[in-house]
């Protein structure tokens, strides 16, 4: 840990005499964040632990500020809360430690990520030398998540009366339920329009709007709403689907909008029957030109009387009085004999296309004729669109940079990836996602430091390409070697059927260079026993190796606490303390050493995980935290 002296004031030699002081050291030995997850719009408490390394002088006048977002002036996103971001502290003892707490409120339009902040803490000595210290902790600001914010859905719903026909006032009653974690305040419920209209076409609402408003609903809570509408005369037999909007606020004032659809089938008021194309399907969804191609028809009769010689027959294509380039393949009219009313049937129909199609949209419009057992007759009309496409949109990384000539342990860095479409017709909807790294289940040794690990890029054109850039951090304790990236492109192509293609970024991290310091780290863990019972005692052993150029004094090993808890619990040291001093440790030679715990007898299954701490000097004080896991 670095440590940097800001202000030294030094009596001078006065008549001969000289005045030595001895120096308090103070560090902020821990942090813990409440919650530890924390979002956009939430709110944070961060408890500062300071202790005085000094084993003979308090420290005095203690001022901790949380200072600066690293790479800004400022907390950026964090505000505090209530309180300023200073705190003061008396004195400290020698070895004794003090908390200190700060509130802040998250922006709601924080980006997700991991935020560096820089901590100042200054102290003065009984001898009012002046001392100051900079720390850096991480925080991680997530999306939220379930249970950080409130989440509206349509439990379920019902129409009163159930079967609904033209001319009729139904009730559509609605229960909503908030299934987040958060209560969900000043909700708007609205239903705006029929999908695939921007209205709400032949439902106009009745003894009221189509608005409502609930003040509360708690977290997996659910209230119920109730909107009545006036169905048209005229209406057409089939399901709308109702575009349900809402609107609702958290505890902290952050909106949510959200949107749910329902399916309200409808009867024509008439006594008649009434044939409809329920649904087709065109195979191959994507036809070349001279392909051949079918469509699958799926025929239902949701009048209230039989129909009889149905007849379904492709008339011609949207905007031209024929089928132009396409021709059916043996039969070229679907009849159905007699269909009764609610009865569904399934038909095909083969075409074949012209070699010199133009690749676009076609919408083939089909005639709908048939007759009720008096000898009605009826006629509708019915489009089906058809994709004629030459190419397929094809999507690869182009090319990739780096902001930096040379990566090493501990380094942010941008990383700009070329996304281009080779293919020879649009891609649709292109994002890419950072997924892992080749032959790991995670990202390590590098994270997000700012955005989402997906990115949306929108439409690329056939052979135009569009940046994007990730911005990383590489782990302090990073291997030095290649990395290999993997990324998924996802895009679709022009019939929304959707692709994906993996590709590899090499990165290659080096490491720091090497400088005539000491260099601790751990080179064993072992345990006895592995697996500990609740009541028992386990025994940590730890080897200690300086691969550094110069002497570790004062080495110690200290077990901080479990978890994100600042003490042991479940775990007691037994005959020492909780930290193992090993004193000098010269270069290229390594130290044992062991501690025993005893296990609580009502500890819990699970593994633990211990926050431990190791200091060293020489010119400087190193620190460094490391976590080790212990199965109970």
């Amino acid at each position: 840990m670095k440590k940097l002296i800001l202000l030294s004031i030094i009596l001078s030699l006065i008549m001969g005499i000289s005045i030595v002081y001895s120096e308090p050291q103070i560090e902020v030995s821990s942090y813990k964040l409440n919650p530890e997850k924390i979002y956009p719009g939430g709110n944070f408490t961060l408890t500062l632990t300071l202790k005085n390394n000094s084993s003979e002088d308090k420290a005095e006048n203690i001022t901790v500020k949380v200072s600066n977002v690293e790479g800004r002036n400022d907390l950026g996103p964090f505000y505090p809360k209530n309180k300023t971001d200073t705190r003061k502290i008396e004195e400290i003892e020698p070895l004794d430690e003090s908390k200190v707490d700060f509130e802040f409120f998250v922006d709601p339009l924080a980006q997700t990520g991991i935020y560096r902040i820089h901590i100042m803490v200054s102290w003065f000595s009984e001898g009012r030398r002046g001392y100051s210290e900079e720390e850096i902790i991480s925080i991680d600001v997530s999306p939220p998540s379930i249970e950080n914010r409130p989440l509206l859905t349509v439990d379920s719903f019902e129409t009163e009366p159930k079967d609904i026909e033209g001319g009729d006032i139904f009730s559509l009653n609605l229960k909503i339920k908030n299934i987040g974690g958060k209560d969900a305040n000043n909700v708007r419920v609205e239903i705006s329009k029929i999908e695939g209209s921007n209205s709400l076409m032949f439902f106009s609402p009745y003894g009221g709007g189509n608005v409502s408003y609930i003040n509360l609903i708690k977290a997996d809570g659910e209230e119920n709403v109730s909107l009545k509408f006036l169905v048209d005369e005229n209406i057409k037999s089939g399901n709308y689907n109702f575009i349900i909007e809402f609107s609702y606020e958290d505890s902290n004032h952050v909106t949510y909008k959200d949107q749910e659809i329902v399916g309200i089938k409808v009867s024509e008021k008439t006594n008649k029957p009434d044939i409809e194309i329920l649904s087709f399907r065109v195979d191959p969804e994507i036809i070349l030109p001279g392909e051949s191609f079918s469509i699958s028809f799926r025929i239902s009769n949701l009048g209230n009387k039989d129909a009889k010689n149905i007849r379904i027959t492709p008339s011609n294509i949207e905007g031209s009085g024929s089928l132009k380039y396409f021709s059916p393949i043996k039969e070229g009219t679907i009849y159905i004999e007699k269909l009764e009313h609610g009865d569904t049937v399934e038909k095909t129909l083969v075409f074949g296309s012209d070699k010199k199609v133009e690749p676009s949209l076609y919408n083939i419009v089909f005639q709908i004729e048939y007759e009720d057992s008096e000898g009605n007759s009826f006629k509708e009309t019915k489009n089906v669109g058809i994709l004629i496409t030459s190419k397929l949109p094809d999507v690869y990384l182009s090319r990739f940079s780096i902001d930096k000539e040379k990566l090493i342990q501990g380094d942010d860095f941008k990383l700009t990836l070329s996304i281009k479409n080779f293919g020879e017709s649009s891609a649709k909807d292109v994002r890419i996602s950072l997924q892992n790294i080749e032959g790991t289940n995670s990202l390590y040794p590098f994270s997000l430091v700012e955005g989402g690990g997906t990115i949306y890029i929108g439409d690329i054109t056939p052979k135009d390409e569009k940046e994007v850039v990730f911005s990383l951090h590489i782990d302090e304790d990073a291997a030095s070697r290649t990395y290999n990236l993997l990324f998924n492109i996802y895009f679709k192509d022009l019939s929304l059927k959707e692709y994906t293609r993996v590709e590899k970024v090499g990165i290659y991290v080096s490491e720091k260079e090497e400088k005539d310091e000491p260099n601790i780290i751990i080179k064993d863990i072992s345990m006895e026993p592995k697996v500990a019972l609740p009541g028992e005692k386990i025994n940590v052993k730890i080897t200690l190796l300086n691969n550094g150029e110069s002497d570790a004094k004062n080495t110690k090993f200290e077990f901080v606490g479990v978890g994100m808890n600042n003490d042991l619990s479940p775990f007691s040291p037994i005959q020492k303390g909780s930290t193992i001093y090993f004193g000098t440790i010269e270069p290229d030679k390594e130290i044992t050493k062991s501690i025993t715990f005893s296990v609580a007898d009502d500890a819990k299954e699970g593994v633990y995980n211990f926050l431990t701490q190791i200091t060293y000097e020489n010119t400087t004080l190193y620190k460094e935290e490391q976590r080790i896991g212990v199965v109970v």
